[in-house]
């Protein structure tokens, strides 16, 4: 187990606890060194800032405190999320990095993994892992890294994602949508979450027409527009044909 832990609360007028417990939460001083901000605007994420010190990495937002993991300190990297890894202090305080968006985010991730043992590392479980290589291909992961994040979630443990793109569905919402061996979900995480989805043996008929998919079935069409990539687009149009044909 990567972070076995007890918890014990105890009075504020208590004296500290001896031994191996440590405060929870206790308040570690940002790390002093490089700055990494997002590669691009125009995404639903918080602003803020990874910084990377040559003794841990930090967190920076403004208008909050910061959240620090020293490397002497870490018990665990999780590879938690799909383009994501966090890096967890023995008092459970955690920073998440998402290289993707990030300027300089390989550079963060290769000094990161450098630093903490791998005997450490916590993988993906092996749908996040190929959700992890599909991400890769789009064009602006943090875009829809608020859909990325839930997707772990809404696949079966057992279920393989096959294709992966961001597309728009009415009033011109920017959403994910991701082809499996089972099914074709899209999926929006904003203000008015929204999914469809339709199983493989509802798909009656799919035409991709540039970048609009159109996928016939269940009690109306799912149509997406702006599609990207155009190979995801064609992998999911492809396999949604298989479908409909009963390959």
């Amino acid at each position: 187990e990567a972070l076995p832990t007890q918890l014990v609360l105890a009075p504020e007028v208590a004296a500290p606890a001896r031994g191996r417990f440590s405060e929870y939460g206790r308040d570690v001083a940002p790390v002093e060194g490089s700055a990494y901000r997002r590669r691009r605007r125009g995404v639903r994420r918080p602003r803020g800032a990874v910084v990377l010190g040559a003794d841990g990495v930090s967190y920076l937002r403004k208008g909050e405190e910061p959240v620090t993991v020293r490397f002497e300190e870490a018990v665990a990297l999780i590879d938690d999320k799909p383009g994501s890894f966090s890096v967890k202090s023995r008092d459970a305080t955690t920073v998440t990095v998402m290289p993707a968006e990030l300027r300089g985010g390989d550079e963060v991730e290769r000094t990161i993994r450098a630093r903490v043992p791998e005997a450490l590392w916590v993988p993906h479980a092996p749908n996040v892992a190929a959700l992890t290589r599909l991400v890769g291909a789009l064009p602006k992961p943090g875009r829809v890294g608020a859909e990325l994040d839930e997707l772990p979630d809404l696949l079966s443990p057992t279920e393989t994602p096959l294709a992966l793109a961001e597309a728009r569905r009415r009033r011109r919402r920017i959403g994910t949508v991701v082809a499996t061996d089972r099914r074709i979900v899209w999926l929006y995480s904003g203000e008015d979450e929204e999914k469809v989805e339709l199983p493989w043996e509802a798909v009656t008929a799919v035409r991709l027409d540039g970048r609009t998919l159109v996928v016939e079935g269940g009690e109306e069409p799912l149509r997406l527009r702006r599609v990207r990539p155009a190979s995801a687009a064609e992998a999911i149009a492809r396999l949604a044909a298989e479908r409909a044909a009963g390959d």
